[in-house]
């Protein structure tokens, strides 16, 4: 895939997957990329992550805050 290119997969469920290159980047002198995959999911379980700063690969890994924009979106934490 070429940068700034894009694939789409089909799941046999319907929901659909979409990775795209978002740069280049190189790992021990070995060619790679930057990719970004989005999708729609449900939430169906809570999680607690904990990130350790000494971790030297915690600066890789986000831990992004739940979108409320969606009209489906319900809070698990508020009863009703």
């Amino acid at each position: 895939m070429r940068q700034g290119g894009g694939l789409a997969h089909e799941r046999i469920t319907g929901s659909i997957f979409e990775g795209r290159t978002k740069g280049v980047a190189a790992t021990c002198d070995c060619p790679g990329i930057i990719p970004s995959v989005a999708a729609r999911a449900r939430v169906t379980g809570l999680d607690t992550i904990f990130i350790d700063d000494s971790d030297p690969s915690a600066p890789g890994f986000q831990v992004l805050k739940r979108s409320t924009h969606h009209e489906n979106y319900r809070d698990p934490r508020v009863a009703g």
